[in-house]
């Protein structure tokens, strides 16, 4: 009885370790065959990347604002002298265009149209009709008619201002106590100025 169960023991025992040898031969098998065929193991890494793109919008609005303002500008006869910052010295107005015929002095038109050409830009400048001048005196002819028994009428003020601007013009001329008579639409004298010293245009 005991003999048998030794016997079996020991067979247990040599097949155990047979199965073993086996099973590191076959490693040392497979490890010689990797050597041999010269092929290096192959290792296979997973890399994760992960990339994190900022967008940055920028975004710019321009408002403009237009104002549109208009403008008037009034343009008088006789504009101011206007001076000039460069050299201190005050700039004359370019002179306006003259529209009235210029004629020689022996025309015997010669008087009324300087006489107009100086006053281009008075209300009473289409109510004149011609002039005459003899040494001191000049008679202006006017389309004027007095409204007779109204003083200080828009004719009568019309009449003394052509008186004046007639002084004027002959004191212009080197006369240093001109006459003048305006007269007006009949022939008749309406305003004059005599030739003295201190003398004023007058209604006649």
């Amino acid at each position: 009885m005991d003999e048998k169960v030794l016997r079996q023991s020991g067979s247990n025992s040599v097949g155990r370790g047979s199965m073993k040898s086996r099973v590191l031969l076959a490693i040392a098998a497979a490890a010689v065959v990797a050597g041999c065929s010269g092929e290096p193991s192959t290792t296979v890494e997973t890399v994760t990347e992960t990339a994190t793109v900022t967008v940055t919008e920028t975004v710019t609005e321009t408002l403009t604002e237009t104002a549109t303002a208009t403008v008037t500008v009034e343009a008088t006869a006789a504009a101011e002298p206007t001076s000039t910052e460069e050299d201190g010295q005050e700039e004359e107005p370019a002179a306006a265009e003259r529209t009235t015929p210029v004629v020689a002095e022996d025309d015997p038109n010669y008087d009324v149209y300087e006489l107009l050409a100086a006053n281009e830009g008075a209300e009473w400048y289409q109510q004149v009709r011609g002039a005459t001048r003899d040494a001191n005196l000049l008679e202006v002819e006017t389309s004027i008619t007095d409204p007779r028994g109204t003083s200080g009428s828009a004719e009568a003020r019309a009449a003394l201002e052509v008186c004046e601007a007639a002084v004027t013009y002959m004191e212009a001329t080197g006369e240093s106590e001109p006459t003048v008579r305006v007269l007006e639409s009949d022939g008749s004298t309406f305003v004059v100025r005599a030739g003295v010293s201190g003398s004023n245009c007058t209604e006649a």
